[in-house]
Order: structure tokens, then C-alpha cells, then sequence
């Protein structure tokens, strides 16, 4: 097989890093693989960031070729990806948050896999957390994954049932083409905005790779992150969207794994104070679990519909620790319970 040099494309939005622009543009800069394009996004970050990022730019004397793309107003996160992904020439594209780094071999792991498999759809790194997390989901050498397949089925599903493949958008190598072939683009507007984007592209995913290599470096300690800081009614208004956007977009092939998806996030991100005492963010919320309740009763799910009838309790009921036991065994995802008992393990070519 020809090994071939294609060209990456590392996006990155940059707001608010002043702190971390350094570390993360350093780890770029220092790659052993350099066919790269690293395309800077200015959100108009109100530090020093883009600053502090210029003077490093212009003191770079390497191959790999940097360029900062400024919006003419803050756009927010989900857009900036998408002014990378419209500017990107890379075979690939891959995504880095400011306030982390990646490996100095990371993309080099990541063309190994890609000449090795050409044509691979996304291959997904593994990731070191910083400081390190106990059963961290993204550290997928601890999973049973396999190195490539392309069963479709095994792929939408391993997006949403434990030991899942990450839904995160970082540390994935995404083949351009196949961006732009099925429309993959961020929803603007929202936080938690790699859930809606990786929902829809596990269903359209035709072959995965996986490398066990440390391919990106995760810190969890930055303060102003959009993961840290974001708000209670933001996140509320984001899950409604995505949440009736993945209803409206169910797979049939999956659909159960789907459903209890959702479900377990209506449980998890969406049971709080917050939601009851706002007569709209209520009314919305129950538009949600009644959907849900008729998609449940439709395919005769009927413990997971007495489950999903106590989140329309009011909220001192429902939020019973009786009660939030009742519903979390209602909603038990029983497939996985019998998998894991009999040992039936994930499917895949190695």
C-alpha cells in the first residue's frame, strides 16, 4: 500500500485563552508530522490571546502553515468550527480547544492509521486527562474497541452504549469530504454542541478507526471553559434542542439504544429546580418526556414509560431520592445489563 503525506487541518477557536494560547499553539508547532494547516478562529476574544498569538506566528520559522481567521463579531464556539471547517484544505480536519494541547506525535499516529486504512471516515485518539480522571470515557484504551470496521450497525451503536466511543468533537481525525457530503456542521446557539454533532454523525459513520496512542491532552482545571461556566438556562434551552432534534431524527436500526439515550439525559441534565420554577422551560420540558412516553409506549417499552411518567410529577416528587431510584431502574438500560452478564463482547475487525 503507497504511503501518502495528506495534508491536516487543526482548527481552533480562541476566546478568552490568554492563559493557554502558548501551551496549545507550542504543541502544534512541535509536531514530528508537519503536512498540517492550523487554522486559528478569532471569536474576538477581549484578552490578549489573539496578541500573545500573533507574536508567535510571527517569530514561526517551520513548514506547518498557520493562519488566524477573525469573525467580525463573538459567534461563539459552534460557529467558529464551522468558519475552520468552510476554510480547511486538509484531507482531514481536526478539532483543538485553546486551553489544551496535543501529543508531539499525534498527528503522526493519526496518518499512520489513516494510510493504513485510506479512506477511513474518522479515526478517534485516545486522550490523557490533566489532572487525571478515574474511568475517564475518553481514555478508550481501556475499552474493548476494535482497531477498524466497518459494521455500521456495531458504529452507531458504540456511540451510545457503555463503553462508548467519546462524543466529543476533539481528538477525532474527520475526513473532510465526508464533512461536507452529509452536512455535518455544528448547531449555532447552543452549549453542548458535540452531542448534537456527533449524534449525526454516528449515522452516517461507514468505517472507524482507533488509535490507543496519547493523541491529545485534556485539561480540566480552566475555569473560564465553556464546559465549567455555562449556565443553568443555556444549558436547559441547548438540551431542548438537541434533545428534539435527535427525537425528530431517530434511527430505526437503533432506536431503542436511541431512546434510552435520551431518556438517561432527560433524566441526568434535565431534572432541576430550575426547569420547575419556569413555566416555559417546564412546558417545554414536558413537550419533551411526552414524546418520549409516546415513542416508548409505541414500541411497547412499558418500564420505560412508567419511568419517563414520574418526570411529569411536580418537582418535590420527582426529585425524591424514592423516587429518582424508581425512575433510574425504569430506565435501566437491560440490554446492556444482559451483555455484560453473558459476555458478549463488541463486534469489529481487528
Amino acid at each position: 500500500m503507497d504511503t501518502k503525506i495528506p495534508k491536516i487541518s487543526i482548527i481552533v477557536p480562541v476566546y478568552k485563552v490568554e492563559k493557554y494560547i502558548l501551551r496549545c499553539y507550542t504543541s502544534i508547532a512541535r509536531q514530528t508530522y508537519t503536512n498540517i494547516e492550523c487554522i486559528f478562529i478569532d471569536d474576538c476574544s477581549p484578552d490578549n490571546s489573539i496578541i500573545i498569538l500573533g507574536d508567535l506566528l510571527n517569530q514561526y520559522s517551520g513548514s506547518i502553515s498557520f493562519c488566524i481567521i477573525r469573525h467580525d463579531k463573538n459567534k461563539g464556539l459552534s460557529a467558529a468550527r464551522n468558519t475552520g471547517i468552510n476554510n480547511a484544505k486538509g484531507e482531514y480536519v481536526f478539532f483543538l480547544d485553546s486551553d489544551d494541547e496535543i501529543t508531539e506525535n499525534s498527528m503522526g499516529s493519526f496518518v499512520a492509521i489513516i494510510n493504513k486504512y485510506q479512506g477511513v471516515d474518522v479515526v478517534q485518539g485516545n486522550t490523557k486527562n490533566v489532572p487525571p480522571i478515574s474511568d475517564s470515557h475518553l481514555e478508550i484504551k481501556h475499552h474493548n474497541f476494535p482497531v477498524y470496521t466497518e459494521d455500521q450497525l456495531w458504529i452507531k451503536k458504540s456511540f451510545f452504549v457503555s463503553p462508548a466511543v467519546p462524543r466529543n468533537s476533539c481528538n477525532k481525525l474527520i475526513r473532510r469530504e465526508f464533512i461536507y457530503e452529509n452536512n455535518l456542521y455544528f448547531q449555532e446557539g447552543i452549549i453542548h454542541e458535540d452531542d448534537h454533532f456527533t449524534f449525526f454523525m454516528a449515522q452516517r459513520i461507514k468505517c472507524i478507526a482507533f488509535t490507543s496512542d496519547y493523541c491529545y491532552i485534556r485539561y480540566v482545571d480552566n475555569p473560564s471553559s465553556i464546559t465549567s461556566s455555562d449556565n443553568a438556562l443555556k444549558t436547559l434551552l441547548s438540551w431542548h434542542i438537541i434533545l428534539n432534534d435527535m427525537l425528530a431524527n431517530i434511527d430505526d436500526e437503533i432506536k431503542q439504544i436511541l431512546y434510552i439515550y435520551i431518556n438517561n439525559t432527560l433524566r441526568k441534565k434535565m431534572l432541576t429546580k430550575q426547569i420547575a420554577s419556569d413555566p416555559y422551560l417546564l412546558s417545554e420540558y414536558r413537550k419533551i418526556v411526552k414524546k418520549c412516553i409516546e415513542n416508548e409506549w409505541a414500541s411497547l417499552a412499558v418500564f420505560r414509560c412508567l419511568g419517563l411518567l414520574f418526570f411529569l410529577l411536580p418537582y418535590n416528587i420527582y426529585n425524591s431520592y424514592i423516587c429518582r431510584i424508581f425512575i433510574k431502574i425504569l430506565l435501566k438500560d437491560w440490554y446492556l445489563f444482559f451483555r455484560k452478564a453473558f459476555r458478549i463482547k463488541n463486534r469489529g475487525v481487528r
